[in-house]
């Protein structure tokens, strides 16, 4: 599908360069894989034995998350289901997973006009909120189709959008587990130069 660079998509870009980021390809697959992980350990959860995963302070497991990110390449599905299970073991990451929906809804990124014959126009954040939520907060096995029929936008504007879903819900969580430490800049400075990475430095701006 093609991209398109949008309002919307030039601010949430901004967003993730100030956290340390950047809205690419890449980030936005490792937020996806994170976002299936979760729905379905959520959806299985009896089935898994959460404290044989332990529960690593914040101060531990942001800068394991932050080296897999930003390495070249996409995070394997064993790093994932581990940083999921360590997000669902500390109630303070696992509330604001669940928090951090409710903040994607209430983005403010303008709005997109919506159908073919009635035409009406919905806040941008309104969805991005109908599609992670009907993608990765639910049991139901709900297809892309069945979402952009339901949305009543066209198959292009859907898949653009949902990458800008996806990318800000990353990058909104992010963020506020980032604010749950006190040297957090110093920190992604750190790993930035032990990685490699000045390029994430200089983009940062810290």
């Amino acid at each position: 599908m093609s991209e398109k660079n949008t309002k919307a998509r030039s601010m949430i870009d901004r967003l993730a360069r100030l956290n340390g980021a950047r809205f690419d390809d890449k980030t936005v697959k490792n937020i996806e894989s994170i976002l299936i992980a979760n729905n379905d350990i959520q959806a299985n959860k009896d089935y898994f034995n959460f404290s044989s995963f332990g529960s690593d302070s914040i101060e531990k497991l942001l800068p394991y998350v932050y080296k897999s990110f930003i390495s070249n390449e996409k995070i394997n599905d064993g790093v994932i289901n581990r940083m999921v299970m360590q997000i669902l073991n500390d109630k303070k990451t696992h509330d604001i997973l669940n928090e951090t929906l409710d903040a994607v809804r209430d983005f403010h990124g303008g709005e997109i006009e919506i159908g073919d014959e009635e035409k009406k126009k919905v806040q941008l954040g309104h969805v991005y909120h109908y599609i992670l939520k009907n993608l990765y907060f639910t049991h139901e096995n709900t297809s892309n189709t069945d979402i952009y029929v339901d949305l009543d936008i066209n198959q292009n504007q859907y898949y653009y959008r949902k990458k800008e879903a996806i990318m800000l819900f990353g990058i909104t969580f992010w963020h506020k587990c980032l604010n749950l430490m006190d040297n957090w800049k110093e920190m992604l400075r750190d790993i930035q130069m032990q990685e490699g990475r000045e390029d994430l430095t200089k983009e940062c701006g810290f």
